[in-house]
């Protein structure tokens, strides 16, 4: 039972369980996708004029197949592709964005190992399957192989003033190992662990590991898994509290000064019956700071690009909220993030509905969002985007 816990572990709640190969005593093959299609208009500007114009766009968000092996009772294998943008290319390109092994020793000591998810806060362990909203917050792509910046138009494009350019070989994920564990204080407290050490960004002329920790302490029901949900509709009774560090001590030059990153968070889950219904509540807090470089570059070439990583650092808060009656979901987000450069910082509201059609397997979401941003989005010298987007989402 261990061992399959942790084999699904990348399964949100409320999902059919995938196909099974059984290839033997102790071993097995699951086989799972997932697919989000996105179809969004965007009120930009156009040039310095200030004109204004109204921008379709059809894409896929996310298409993932994923393969979890139980090769015996102690070791869980798991590989997960992607589509990638194929570089300008015409088709589509997938890449390889999980592959890692679980070592299940005890519910208190599960080692994983490879390319997966570094556990730096609560939203970068939420399941892409499972998000109330669209996306994810804009400030939540702030950690480090996230690219410590920010995302608009629903986690569809980079804000570029709150950009500090950090990117490793691993985007999104990272290399390394992590320790997880659960246990249960109580009959209703419930404690979980991460502890890791990655690879990180790599910086010309030295070399430093990435560490990053985190617990949550959730009353009522748990949340065993590795990864969380950003609401179960109703099939969960919890109340979640986290804090995590995420650390690595030279990512890059300024002007002879060797810079540091830290990126902490605070956030708090609510899951409860309310009425006829289920409220899904979720608040979170965060600071990154990147050492108030100015000129900053992580190789040693004089020639290469730098970037002023103060309009990048600073500290933000978000919210959102929704509730869940008989298959239907409206929900609503506010964040703030205020740069030490105030050209970087930004605030954003969005608001939609969710409609399941076979909870987090199939889903049709409406949303809109309103960004404003410290210096011009795009070519003109507006700081606004409004976007309304549509999207299917299927995961099995």
């Amino acid at each position: 039972m261990l061992l399959a816990a942790c084999a699904l572990t990348c399964r949100p709640a409320r999902a059919q369980r995938q196909p099974q190969l059984v290839l033997g005593k102790d071993a097995s093959l699951d086989i799972g996708l997932m697919l989000q299609t996105h179809t969004f208009v965007a009120h930009e500007t156009l040039g310095s004029g200030g004109d204004r114009d109204l921008h379709p766009r059809m894409f896929l968000r996310r298409a993932r197949l994923r393969f979890t092996a139980q090769a015996t009772r102690w070791v869980t294998v798991l590989l997960q592709t992607d589509r990638g943008d194929g570089d300008g290319r015409l088709g589509v390109e997938f890449r390889l964005i999980d592959a890692y092994a679980i070592l299940n020793v005890h519910p208190m000591l599960r080692l994983f190992s490879g390319i997966h998810m570094a556990p730096a806060s609560r939203q970068n362990l939420t399941l892409s399957a499972s998000l109330v909203a669209f996306d994810r917050p804009a400030q939540a792509f702030k950690t480090l192989t996230w690219g410590t910046r920010a995302l608009a138009q629903f986690a569809n494009r980079t804000v570029a003033s709150t950009d500090a350019g950090f990117r490793n070989a691993t985007p999104v994920r990272d290399v390394g190992w992590t320790t997880f564990g659960t246990t249960d204080l109580a009959p209703k407290v419930h404690f979980k662990y991460y502890a890791g050490l990655y690879e990180g960004i790599p910086l010309a002329g030295h070399r430093t590991f990435r560490t990053t920790a985190r617990v949550q302490l959730n009353l009522l029901d748990g949340e065993r898994d590795y990864f969380n949900a950003s609401t179960y509709q109703g099939g969960r009774r919890t109340v979640a509290l986290g804090l995590a560090l995420d650390r690595q001590a030279k990512v890059a030059h300024d002007q002879g000064r060797i810079l540091g990153y830290r990126h902490a968070t605070a956030d708090l889950f609510v899951e409860h019956p309310a009425g006829p219904g289920s409220l899904s509540a979720e608040l979170g807090a965060s600071a990154l700071d990147l050492g108030g470089g100015r000129q900053v570059s992580t190789t040693l070439d004089p020639e290469a690009p730098r970037r002023d990583v103060r309009k990048a650092e600073g500290v933000g808060h978000y919210a959102q909220v929704a509730y869940w009656l008989g298959g239907v979901q409206p929900w609503a987000g506010h964040e703030r993030w205020y740069a030490r450069d105030g050209a970087g910082s930004f605030k954003a509201v969005r608001f939609g509905v969710t409609r399941y059609l076979a909870g987090q397997n199939a889903n049709l979401k409406l949303g809109y969002e309103h960004f404003w941003g410290g210096s011009p989005l795009g070519r003109g010298a507006e700081r606004t985007w409004s976007t309304v987007a549509f999207g299917i989402f299927v995961f099995y």
